[in-house]
């Protein structure tokens, strides 16, 4: 038996990790900082700094970092040829950010130019070269080896440039989604307990507003927040505004919500409650029906059941079509007939949805939030026609492999791709579900009759001068297909009605003046899905 010092990790009033790393981070960049200065440059919480005077000693004390000589000598220990890297980096991007626009647009412009026609002229001195070999008397044998190399390289090169694409939609997402830094702040402790200029923590649930694009990636691409006016009166990444409790709604435009069933009994009693229970004063309820199943008489019952115990609304309306005519885009065609005249907007939500109670006054708050007209509730005069959110598929994730590969696949459509184009100004397709659309606008455009009936729907808007917004702060939990003979089908289903619009439009919006040169490339890219 012998007497042992017991060993104290952290105390319990010991300043939290979070916060020695703020600490630390600060004396890594200005190691001449003393005591009480540091102090006063930690972020601040209710005008208090996190870590006071004595906090601030006994955390140099414990990493022997009290005098000067042992600070510089900490700071030059965490220069790494890393962060020299990005540092020197940072300084190209800092010194590009306060060049005139006029400049920086002009030097985009010739490095795109360069980049294109560099790639484009060694794509075809190498294509000339190898159409030289293979004709140059080539054995039967070997050019048999030949065409299916041809045939491999011309396949890879269509998937390298779908991957270039997303690794820069990563890059800009990641940059766009940066706290800014601004002048005169004081430090703020990241996530990662990294400090930035910004006057404030960063953290999750932080309530100071949207952020604002800081990177000078996003910068160069002339990307903004939200707050800004963009070409052709269209609002740069205004979908990407976190939070909208800054909009305030004067009005509550009439809304009618519509629900093209079809053999959907096991759900459809799910999505009627989930709709009947939305937080919006002025809405209504439209179901068009094409089952030859029960579901008609599941719908029926529950509509009668509900008009009758609330009278005051929302009113829930049923239609049945005995033929499957135009499908999905025929049903909703046939709701639009019977929709309320003083409808506004139209929402689309599929029967395997369930929608959040504050989904339809989350959508009007991002169509005030985007009109050209500084955020007007007069939407008539805006050009953006739609507002579409984020397909949640999490209802069935777990179920099996093929319901947790769609589930991921999902994911990195909805939280990197779409936002990518959201603050590149791209075109944005519309999903089969979980979006608002004026009135006004439906009816003048019309339903397709496509079994893709929501990207035809886009490619018209566009095709008239109308723009898509999308959020991925507007969810809609949802189910994934679960059999692999379903995806197949699925997949096939959109490849087809797919290749059809493109074949219908390609040309009409390849030539429009309506369309950016960003939207266009969009369309070319898009094109051999």
């Amino acid at each position: 038996m012998r007497e042992k010092k017991p060993k104290v990790r952290r105390y319990p009033r010991q300043t939290p990790e979070l916060y020695e790393k703020a600490v630390l981070d600060i004396v890594a960049h200005y190691p001449q900082l003393g005591v009480e200065r540091i102090a006063q440059v930690l972020p601040k919480i209710a005008g208090k700094p996190i870590v006071g005077y004595h906090g601030v000693q006994k955390i140099l004390e414990r990493y022997s970092l009290n005098t000067y000589e042992q600070r510089v000598a900490y700071a030059r220990a965490q220069i790494t040829p890393v962060i020299r890297l990005i540092s020197a980096l940072e300084e190209i991007g800092t010194r590009f950010i306060i060049l005139p626009v006029e400049t920086r647009a002009k030097i985009v412009r010739f490095a795109t130019a360069t980049f294109f026609t560099t790639f484009a002229t060694t794509v075809v001195l190498g294509f000339a070269g190898y159409m030289a070999t293979i004709a140059a008397g080539v054995p039967v044998s070997a050019r048999i080896g030949l065409f299916f190399a041809t045939i491999a390289l011309s396949v890879g090169s269509i998937f390298f440039a779908y991957s270039m694409k997303y690794y820069l939609i990563l890059a800009i997402v990641l940059s766009f989604s940066r706290q800014p830094l601004e002048e005169g702040g004081g430090y703020a402790v990241g996530l990662n307990g990294r400090v930035q200029r910004d006057g404030r923590l960063n953290n999750n649930n932080q309530k100071n507003g949207p952020s604002t694009s800081s990177g000078w990636l996003a910068r160069i691409f002339g990307m903004g927040n939200g707050n800004g006016n963009g070409r052709n009166g269209v609002v740069p990444a205004g979908g990407l505004q976190p939070s909208l409790e800054h909009i305030k709604l004067k009005r509550y435009p009439f809304v009618s919500i519509h629900l093209p069933f079809y053999n959907e009994k096991k759900v459809a009693e799910r999505i009627l409650e989930a709709c009947t229970s939305m937080d919006y004063p002025n809405y209504e309820i439209v179901v068009c029906d094409d089952s030859t199943d029960k579901t008609i008489e599941i719908v029926q019952r529950y509509a009668k059941e509900h008009n009758q115990t609330h009278p005051e609304g929302p009113k829930i309306k049923v239609l049945h079509r005995p033929t499957r005519e135009g499908f999905k885009g025929g049903a909703l065609a046939y709701a639009l007939k019977h929709t309320n005249p003083k409808t506004e907007f139209v929402v689309v939500f599929d029967a395997d949805f369930i929608p959040y109670p504050d989904t339809l006054e989350l959508f009007i708050k991002y169509f005030k939030a985007n009109n050209n007209n500084n955020n007007s509730e007069d939407y008539i005069k805006s050009n953006v026609a739609v507002v579409g959110g984020y397909q949640w598929h999490v209802l069935n994730k777990s179920e099996n492999w093929i319901t947790r590969g769609v589930r991921t696949e999902y994911a990195g459509s909805y939280v990197i791709e779409r936002p990518g184009r959201e603050i590149m100004g791209m075109l944005k397709q519309i999903s089969g579900s979980v979006y608002m659309i004026r009135a006004d606008v439906l009816k003048k455009i019309g339903w397709g009759t496509s079994i893709t009936e929501d990207f035809e729907l886009t490619l018209r808007l566009y095709a008239q001068g109308y723009k898509v917004i999308y959020t991925p702060y507007i969810q809609g939990p949802a189910e994934c297909v679960s059999t692999l003979k379903r995806l197949i089908r699925q997949r096939m289903r959109w490849a087809e009605g797919h290749s059809n619009c493109i074949k219908k439009m390609f040309f009409k919006l390849m030539t429009s003046p309506n369309l950016t040169l960003s939207e266009k490339l969009e369309v070319l890219y898009i094109s051999p899905y």
